[in-house]
């Protein structure tokens, strides 16, 4: 990424090499002390803490940069199984047993009940934070 801004900036690589440094020195103190980090164009950073007591930054990405990754026509990177798009909890299952015949998934009691009768299990409403 340094490499990437010098280029694009005209500053040399060591110096954006320092300010990302300094901007990693700031995320953790202002995480350290359970506040977000908001970086315009970027995202949000939002240090949450799991019920174990385990800490993990979670990032929100720009709405920007979630439109120009999402759309499919301008996505440039290799996609992974590109085959198993749109499949079902069922036929996930169907290909690990397949691949794994000695450690069989089982799926959670929601997607199995869901996938058997074809009911529709409405999501859960979330609250936006912006």
């Amino acid at each position: 990424m340094a490499i990437r801004l010098a280029d694009i900036t005209g500053v040399r690589k060591g110096e954006v090499t320092r300010v990302l440094y300094e901007l990693q020195a700031a995320m953790q103190h202002y995480h350290r002390r359970g506040a977000s980090v908001e970086l315009m164009g970027i995202g949000t950073f939002m240090p949450t803490m799991r019920a174990d007591g385990t800490i993990r930054i979670h990032f929100r990405p720009d709405r920007a940069i979630l439109r120009a990754v999402g759309n499919p026509v301008v996505y440039e990177g290799a996609i992974v199984n590109r085959e198993n798009i749109g499949l079902s909890p069922d036929e996930y299952k169907a290909l690990w047993d397949a691949e794994h015949p000695d450690d069989p998934l089982e799926l959670p009691l929601l997607a199995a009940a869901t996938a058997e009768d074809g009911a529709v299990v409405p999501k859960a409403k979330r609250r936006r934070r912006w």
